[in-house]
């Protein structure tokens, strides 16, 4: 699988599971890389785009979530059996 196509298909699971999180759905806090500013799940301990454990909470817009630009993945991407 490509990129491009791979990228589309876990920005919309990602969406989703993110937008179900209480903590961001209710008060728009969600976990950012503070190296990449890449959104990440709740129960990821290292950013999925660039492998680093610098994730804080931060208050973002929904639309800033549904937009896509910080949902990359590049690391998980290059590192898939």
């Amino acid at each position: 699988m490509e990129y491009p196509e791979w990228i589309d298909r876990e920005r919309r699971l990602r969406t989703r599971i993110l937008l179900d999180w209480p903590e961001a759905r209710d008060e728009g806090i969600f976990r950012i890389c503070q190296s990449c500013g890449e959104i990440c799940l709740c129960s990821e301990k290292s950013c999925p785009n660039c492998n680093l454990a610098e994730i804080t909470k931060e208050k973002i817009e929904t639309a800033e979530l549904l937009s896509g630009n910080r949902i990359r993945c590049q690391y998980r991407f290059e590192n898939l059996p």
